[in-house]
């Protein structure tokens, strides 16, 4: 008898510790009507985005990880498809890009960074949206509005 209330215990315990599911958001945008005009050679991540989690960043310095929200298949994979898919993969001209920065901080904005190198010449694109960054889901729409507007951008190089 003891071991059966032990163990009834043992589960309910278990069971009140047990962590949150994690939500998993895609990062997709609807196609440009106009294609970039390059395809796309490289693509570099600054390193703190190669995690799967939704990023927050605290005091302008500290990254902090959401625990419980992240991307479905990875930054990488997503930025990947969606400039492919914005570019011309027929063109002569090619571009490589170096994402900096791309996640809200608790400024309540979304801030984007990249970097890139084409035949033409070197830039950079730079913006901000505006983000409640103490709700993930606002996180992960604003993403989509960022990642858009990056894409929107591409066509004007």
């Amino acid at each position: 008898m003891k071991c059966l209330l032990f163990v009834c215990i043992t589960l309910v315990l278990t069971g009140c510790l047990a962590s949150k599911p994690t939500k998993y958001y895609l990062l997709e945008v609807e196609k440009p009507s106009t294609k970039a005009p390059f395809y796309l050679r490289r693509l570099e991540l600054a390193a703190y985005l190669e995690q799967n989690s939704l990023i927050r960043r605290c005091d302008g310095k500290r990254i902090e990880y959401l625990e419980g929200h992240s991307w479905a298949t990875g930054l990488r994979r997503m930025f990947e498809d969606s400039l492919k898919d914005a570019m011309d993969t027929s063109a002569k001209r090619s571009i490589s890009f170096k994402i900096r920065r791309f996640e809200a901080a608790d400024d309540n904005k979304f801030h984007v960074n990249v970097e890139y190198i084409e035949d033409k010449g070197n830039g950079e694109i730079a913006f901000e949206l505006p983000c409640n960054a103490s709700n993930p889901e606002s996180i992960a729409a604003t993403a989509n509005q960022a990642l858009a507007e990056l894409l929107k951008r591409l066509t004007t190089l």
